[in-house]
């Protein structure tokens, strides 16, 4: 309908009155939360009593300066029920709304929440910029069954976490692809912890040839091992090759594995890939990976599966030379 003046505001709140003859003292409790003293008028006697003067508030608590007696006459009107501690503000020329200085702020123009800044940056779709110095999160809680989580940002990062033992569970399209347990990564539904991957790694190590009596001493022209962890399987590759040998006896090993083999999954064995240049028809063809062990032992193809020892080594130049790719599990 037609109207003089301006735009009316849109309503955020109504009038309400609440009876608090009978009572005494300075203490009373408020039928609604209010943000200041001058959201409410106080009447004693139908007398007004003056704000932040004659009482004070926080909350629910209304505090009288004077004493209060049964006798008396005494009520609140409620100029604007607040349903928080803060009053809703006024909308500023721009269209925005600034709550308490930028505790939060509403960016007509963007789209945009800022929480703890006026200048919200930008975000996919608009979204909700929270800033705060130190770090700062976002909380969800389910009281009904007790679950919290958490998205976190801080020094080290951003971190989405949940308490009390409880799963972060992916799913698109309303269908799980993935679930993050204490036991690790599970995948389509499967809870099982047996199944779940709790370990991925990859890196380099030091093969060195050794061996059961005394170590031969060796110069390398190449030592390299590389390996990659999955859960408890450990798959690597070796390239070594000498520039020079001497000393040392008994049977051949290459030491230095980064992992400790299993306790309980038996041991593991496998073939070469490719080596020459050792002493003639005593070069390794297969090796084999005792339990609790960091090294693996050397054969030889000669219908008894012989082990190479130190005596079969080349020791002149470019020789022991090697590539090997295999696997061993951990008990970890």
């Amino acid at each position: 309908m037609p109207y003089l003046g301006n735009v009316p505001a849109e309503a955020y709140s109504q009038m309400s009155y609440q009876d608090l003859t009978g009572g005494s003292g300075t203490s009373f409790t408020l039928d609604y939360p209010v943000g200041n003293e001058n959201e409410i008028e106080v009447f004693v006697n139908n007398v007004r009593q003056e704000p932040t003067v004659a009482y004070t508030t926080a909350g629910t608590a209304l505090t009288m300066t004077g004493t209060i007696a049964a006798t008396d006459d005494f009520y609140v009107v409620f100029q604007g029920k607040a349903q928080q501690t803060i009053g809703i503000p006024e909308k500023q020329t721009n269209g925005d709304y600034n709550f308490d200085s930028g505790t939060l702020f509403v960016d007509a123009s963007t789209n945009q929440i800022g929480m703890g800044t006026t200048s919200p940056a930008t975000a996919t779709g608009g979204g909700i910029d929270i800033e705060k110095a130190g770090g700062a999160s976002v909380r969800l809680d389910d009281t009904t069954n007790s679950v919290t989580g958490e998205l976190q940002v801080y020094s080290s990062g951003m971190n989405l976490a949940t308490a009390t033992n409880h799963n972060i569970i992916i799913s698109p399209n309303n269908s799980e692809i993935a679930r993050f347990t204490t036991d690790g990564l599970t995948f389509n539904g499967d809870t099982a912890a047996a199944n779940a991957l709790d370990d991925y790694e990859e890196g380099t190590f030091t093969p060195t040839f050794t061996a059961q009596s005394s170590n031969p001493t060796v110069t390398y022209d190449t030592q390299l091992g590389n390996y990659i962890k999955i859960g408890n399987t450990v798959h690597f590759s070796i390239h070594m090759g000498t520039g020079a040998v001497s000393g040392g006896s008994g049977d051949l090993y290459i030491s230095g594995f980064p992992f400790t083999s299993s306790s309980t999954k038996g041991s593991r064995s496998g073939a070469w890939g490719l080596n020459y240049t050792w002493n003639t028809n005593l070069n390794p063809s297969s090796w084999w990976m005792d339990v609790s062990d960091t090294k693996i032992y050397l054969y030889r193809n000669n219908n008894a599966a012989s082990t190479v020892t130190v005596a079969n080594m080349g020791t002149g130049s470019s020789a022991n030379r090697l590539w090997i790719q295999g696997f061993y599990t951990t008990d970890a």
